[in-house]
């Protein structure tokens, strides 16, 4: 819906239509979705927004094992009392 108000030019400045996107300087997370499980960048949203204290820290997650968990199926597990971000 917004995108559509945006390429109809009723939103001025949005970004990807009429305001360039401009990439970051620096990546305080990167997501590599082509490349990992939504598991793992589940994991490393969850991780910075712990780091920001903008969300209650979960153990596991503070665990530095959580890589290798993240590889064997076990973060959805790890994850279950979050809500998703979706």
């Amino acid at each position: 819906m917004l995108y559509k108000r945006g390429l109809a030019g009723e939103i001025k400045g949005f970004t990807g239509v009429s305001d360039p996107y401009e990439e970051p300087l620096s990546l305080d997370v990167l997501i590599e979705s082509d490349r990992e499980s939504v598991e793992l960048s589940r994991a490393k949203i969850i991780r910075e927004l712990e780091r920001r204290w903008l969300v209650p820290t979960v153990a596991a997650v503070s665990d530095p094992s959580v890589e290798e968990q993240t590889h064997d199926g076990n973060v959805l597990e790890l994850f279950s009392g979050i809500p998703a971000l979706v």
